[in-house]
Order: C-alpha cells, then structure tokens, then sequence
C-alpha cells in the first residue's frame, strides 16, 4: 500500500506524465542519455495510466506536451539572431536591452559590478556601415575589466565577438554552455567596447523603478553594518546580491552545506512568510484577510529578488496553501508542489536539467513525505510527561522549547537525507555536520530576516528624530551574521565536512529510489527494512575514503604558456600541484582533485607569477587548501599572487621560495631548487628549453617527474614512479583545453 493518494493529488500524476516527456527527447541533451530512452520513457508513462485514477486520467496529454516543449525549446526558434550569423563565432555590433536585474547603485562600493550581464537583441550588424537587422534572442554579455554598470532596462550599443560558451572537458565538471542554455541562452559576446548606454524606455521603467527601490532599501540595511563579514552575507540572503562575496566565504558556505542561504530560495519565502503572518496576527489581521493578502505580499519579494526557479517554486506553493486558508478550503502540500513544478517546466522544461531545481524540489518533497516521522519524535521523546494530567504539568515554555527544537533537528536531518546523495554528485562532498549546522542556521536567519524587516520599517520613521533604533538593529544584525559565519566555518572542516569521490550515478539513483521507496510504501515492513538498508549501503559506499592511488593529470591549452600537473600520492600525503596554470586551468584542476577526494593540497609550486602561469591559484584555492607553496626565486609576484599569499599565510600555511638547490639532481643546468619534507623541487634551464623537476620520496618507492618546455613551445612531461618505466605526454601548443591522465 502507498501513501500517496493521487485520487485527491492530481498534479502528481501529471507532473510525471510531464517529466517523461522531457526526458524522453531532452534526456539525451542534459544528461547525454541514449536515444533509446524516448521508448523507455514511453512505456513508462503508458504502465502509469492504469494506476492514475479514472477520472484524472485524460492528465496523460501531460507526455506528449512535454515532448513538444523539449523539442520547441531546443530548437528555440525565438532565437531569430542565430539565422543571421554567418559563424557560430564572429565579431559584431549589437543594440540589446539589459534584462538582468542586479544592483545598479553606487553607495555599497565592496560591490562589486558583475563583468557578465544577460541582455535581449534588438538588432545586429556585421560591418560598421551595414544596415541594421532586427533580431531577438538572448546572450550573455562578457565585458572587459573594469566592468561598466549596466541597469535593468538599459540600452545598449557594443561592440564585440560572439563565442559559444566553452563545455565540460572533465567528468563531473561544470557544463557551461549546457547550463546557459538551459536558461535560454546560445552564445556569450564578449564586449570590446560599449559605444553607447540609453536610458529605460516603455515599460520597463516600472520593474527599473522597482529594482532601484531594491537597491536603496539594500544600502540603508547595510548601515550600522560594520563587519564586513557580516554586510555581504546580509545582502545575500536578504536580496541575493552575491558579488560582494570572496571565495573564500562562499567556499566555507559550500563545504558547511549552507550554500543555498546566498540563493533566494523556498527557505527566504518561507521565512518571509512566517514573519508577514506574525506581523498580521499581532495586529489582529482577520484570517482571511491575511492569508489573501499573503501571495500578493511574497510574490513582491520574490520579483525584487530576481524571480530564481526556486523562489518562484516557494511562493507558487505558499499561494496554493495560502488560497486555500482564505477560502476554508484543506489543501495538500505534495499537490501544490506538484503544481508548481508543471508551471515551471510548462515555462522552460530544460529547466530539469539544473541542479538547483533538483535540490528544490527533492528536499521538499522528503521533507513533505517525512513530515509525520518530524512530528512524531517529539512525543515519543517525551512520552513520560504526557501521562501527567494538562492541569498538572509544569514548565510548559521549557516543554515548547525543547518540542521546537527537536522538531527543527528532525526536519534539518530530513532534509540532510533527502539531499546528500545529490550532493555527493555534483559537489563530491559528504556533510555529516550539516544536520546541526543547518539547524543552527535557518533559525539565526530567521532572526536575521526579521531584523531586517524592522531595520527596514525603522528607518523611514525614526531616522529623522534619532539614528539609535538603526544603530541597534544594525548592532544585532552583526552578531547574528557573525553566528552565522561561526557556525558554517565550524561545520565547513572535517569531520563535519570532507571530500568524497565522485559516486556512480548508479549508486546516487540507487540511494534516492530506495530512500523514496521508504518514505512512500505504507506497511510491508520487511520491504521497507530492505530498503533502508539499501539506502544507507548505497550512503555508506559514497561516504568510504578514496583508494590509495599515485597517478596524476596534465591540464593544458587556452593562453596559459605552461600546463598544470597534479600529482596524487597514497594517503596521508596529499598531492602535488605543478603551476597553477591560467584562470580555466585552474578550475579543471581543483575539479580534478575535489571528484577524486582531494580536499587539500600538499604544495602547490609556481613557475612564474604572471596571470597566464598564476591565475588559477584562485579557483584553486576556492575549493581546496594549500599546506605548502613554493615561489619562484625573483618576485615582484603580482597581485594574485600577493592576494593567495596573504590568505596562505593567514590559515597558517607555509611558503617556501626556490633558492639554491639542497641535492644533486638529475637535471643539468639547475638554476634554483629546495627541499620541503619528502619533496625536492628544481628549476631547470638548458638549451633554450626551461622546466621544473619534482622528487618524492614515497613510501616503499621514490618518484620522479619532470615537465620540459621546449623552445618550440611543445611541452613534454615525463614521471617515473620507483624502478618501472618512465611514463611521457607530449602536448602541442593549442587554444582548446584538454586533459591528460598520467599513470
């Protein structure tokens, strides 16, 4: 027997009809499925009609409209700018309108203005006398540094390159031209020069006017503010704006498992939501009215906020429940959520393809599923003190208190569930201390929020009798973000966060069948036995350390002139990292070593400090930490350099600079080496051609690995691991980035 009553949850059986269809012709576009699976998805969404109830079952039309939605926005047609380009990569000018809405102010000066702004076509040209073509479509705008301000609503004349988006190289990696084009978007333009910037016309001034309200409320929350700290975490979760944030906080976030508090989302809504209901209800709003009155209110917020698939998610639910207060009618959850997931992918089915609609929606629905076990625990917990008559039961504050809080760790260790075989996917991180920390958090964001909402109604009424009322609120607003940030620096180190490799997709749909299985089967307890111990198999196999290992990878291509080696090691040692490489490289590698388990570097050695050697220290750093780092023997070092060396030597890292070698080595012609550990590191100049050589004393067995840059510009990298054979990649200079493994 199942728990799930489709006769009185109709959209349920609807969005799944709707999910096949996407699936079967955009599967093999977001997931690179087979083509098969349009036969598959078929067969399925028939062996469902017999089990949906007679009545809903004419909601079958669900899969063929799915079909045709996959298939209309692939081929997107609306994009009429692509007919009129004669590459898919060639210089143009553009007229657009500027469709993103972030902060366009000038008063939060640590804000900073993003270099990449979505825009909407309105004509394009190829040559600077041509005549202009109309044309629609969206493409996503890359300007040169220092970006300029571009607001809402603004028109634009730039000129530029159109560029497809580059894909994913490595496995497990970001897709970036997929995950575009799951927003609507085909081609980047990178920007040379915008020649001319016009005001908002028509009506847009109204959603512009909105968004500079937005920006104005956003600079009075920051005052009174000190923490650094503290006002780009408050920005983010109040209004989203993420660009004041460093890596190194959204790093912790990411690692801690509270990275969605930075993305407004079904969390946001909701808090809002208890907030504006506390507020009606202390002011004796009739119920009705208050409850009317709430979709209007949310729906405000979450259009200010920027409209995120989530928020919007939130707030189609709230609405429902929201509609069926006012009207006195019971509403089902898992029906609302079902609903809103129609209407999101009615809008954009590639929409199913993102991780944040799958993060959203799956917590809900465990969190939906499992609601009963949250409200259960507590009175088992406290079995005892019910047996104690009402009118002689003590301490009844103590006894809310504590019904409260065992209920949030229950609904936080739901969520935990519901979320972590997803995590290990697309974040190769196993969170166990997210359970407490997530906790601890969403009620000081609770408490931050409401802050919030009282420094913003303070301010207009109080500020020109006295400022004390903003001092205090923005005064509490900074030890409650300051608790935040404690409490997800706590939960961002092991063991309450570390780094996993990247499971099997196998094993994750493994895990969330039979987690799902669990929540859904009424009775059958043998099944349901079986299925828990799946799920927790399937989530100790993701948890379990990686293998002992002592192979490696070489990232090479774009404009960096050297490639980036890793170089893994059996446990405890932790890998080598070989120039850091440009800003793209960078990123490949620590994606690299994050799938792999790899949360922390043993030395990261530097060749040069110019950014096309050193900017990916960067990306690197944002996702993995550094216990040594080795430096060329000349400076000046640059500006990334200098920046990664400050934040080294504040987590207590070492840094060491190639001087005069402490050993023979094999190489001829050593300019500069030194000796860390078991590590021995040379630079080498011969003949015109330069290289670093690596020793590494291992256990039970030495390695050898050199990386040679001819005169010619072929790069040539050779390891030898103990007495087997010396193991060689030869990579030509190329503008496309690849990657090598190295055995």
């Amino acid at each position: 027997m199942w728990i799930l009553p489709l006769e009185v949850c109709p959209a349920v059986p609807a969005a799944l009809w709707l999910v096949l269809g996407i699936l079967g012709i955009a599967g093999p576009y977001l997931w690179g499925l087979p083509l098969a699976v349009l036969p598959v998805c078929a067969v399925m969404a028939v062996a469902l009609v017999p089990r949906a109830p007679s009545g809903w079952r004419w909601l079958a039309g669900f899969f063929p409209l799915g079909l045709g939605l996959s298939w209309l926005h692939l081929a997107a047609p609306w994009q009429t700018y692509v007919q009129l380009l004669p590459r898919q990569e060639c210089g143009a000018q553009i007229q657009a309108v500027v469709v993103d809405a972030n902060y366009a102010g000038d008063a939060l000066d640590w804000v900073d203005t993003p270099s990449r702004v979505a825009v909407r076509l309105r004509a394009v040209r190829f040559t600077d006398t041509g005549d202009w073509m109309p044309c629609s479509g969206k493409v996503l705008l890359r300007q040169r540094f220092p970006p300029e301000n571009l607001p809402y609503g603004a028109r634009i004349t730039a000129t530029g390159t159109f560029a497809r988006p580059p894909t994913a190289v490595l496995p497990g990696e970001l897709d970036y031209r997929r995950h575009l084009r799951n927003e609507g978007i085909q081609h980047l333009f990178l920007v040379r020069e915008v020649a001319a910037l016009e005001g908002v016309r028509g009506w847009r001034t109204v959603p512009a006017a909105a968004y500079e309200w937005r920006d104005r409320c956003a600079e009075q929350l920051s005052f009174n503010v000190n923490g650094p700290v503290s006002r780009d975490v408050l920005l983010a979760i109040t209004w989203g704006y993420d660009q004041g944030l460093d890596a190194d906080v959204k790093a912790r976030f990411l690692r801690s498992g509270a990275i969605h508090l930075f993305a407004i989302s079904g969390q946001h809504v909701a808090i809002l939501a208890s907030i504006v209901l506390l507020f009606a209800r202390l002011a004796q709003v009739p119920l009705r009215v208050r409850y009317g009155a709430l979709p209007l209110l949310l729906g405000i917020y979450v259009f200010l906020t920027g409209g995120a698939p989530s928020a919007v998610r939130a707030w189609l639910m709230l609405s429902l429940w929201s509609a069926g207060k006012a009207l006195l009618r019971a509403q089902l959850a898992l029906n609302a959520v079902a609903l809103a997931a129609i209407v999101l992918l009615v809008g954009n089915p590639l929409c199913l393809g993102q991780s944040g609609f799958q993060f959203s929606f799956l917590i809900v629905i465990v969190l939906i599923l499992g609601c009963r076990l949250a409200s259960a625990v507590p009175g088992v917990l406290a079995e005892r003190s019910l047996w104690v008559p009402t009118a002689f039961r003590t301490h009844p504050l103590r006894r809310g208190l504590w019904r409260w809080a065992v209920q949030g760790a229950t609904v936080s260790m739901l969520a935990w569930f519901g979320s972590s075989g997803l995590v290990a996917w697309t974040n190769s991180l196993f969170i166990p201390g997210s359970v407490l920390v997530n906790a601890g958090i969403c009620c000081l964001a609770w408490f931050a929020l409401l802050t919030a909402v009282l420094k913003a109604l303070c301010w207009p009424i109080l500020s020109l009798m006295t400022t004390m009322p903003d001092r205090f609120l923005g005064g509490s607003l900074d030890v409650i973000l300051q608790g935040i940030d404690a409490l997800a620096a706590a939960g961002a180190t092991p063991p309450a966060s570390f780094a996993i490799v990247r499971p099997a997709l196998w094993l994750v749909l493994m895990y969330h069948g039979a987690l799902g299985y669990l929540l859904l089967r009424a009775g059958a307890a043998r099944s349901r036995t079986l299925a828990g111990v799946a799920a927790g198999a399937a989530l100790l196999a993701m948890a379990l350390p990686p293998a002992p290992t002592n192979h490696g990878a070489v990232f090479s291509g774009g404009t960096a002139a050297t490639p980036v080696v890793v170089l893994a090691a059996p446990a405890p040692l932790g890998p080598v990292v070989i120039n850091p490489g440009d800003y793209t490289q960078g990123r490949m590698a620590s994606t690299w070593l994050t799938t792999h388990g790899w949360d922390t570097v043993d030395t990261l050695i530097l060749s040069g400090t110019d950014s096309l050697r050193a900017g990916g220290m960067k990306p690197l750093s944002g996702r993995v930490e550094t216990r040594t780092l080795i430096l060329p023997a000349r400076g000046p070092y640059g500006a990334t350099v200098q920046e990664n060396l400050q934040a080294h030597a504040k987590s207590g890292g070492r840094a060491r600079t190639l001087s005069r070698p402490e050993r023979t080595s094999t190489a001829s012609g050593v300019a500069a080496g030194t000796r860390v550990g078991d590590l021995q590191v040379n630079a080498w100049r011969e003949r015109g051609a330069t290289g670093i050589e690596v020793l590494r004393d291992l256990p039970a067995r030495d390695s050898r690995t050199r990386v040679t840059v001819e005169e010619t510009g072929d790069i040539r990298v050779e390891r030898t691991s103990g007495p087997g054979p010396t193991s060689v990649v030869l990579l030509r200079p190329s503008l496309r980035y690849a990657y090598a493994e190295l055995p």
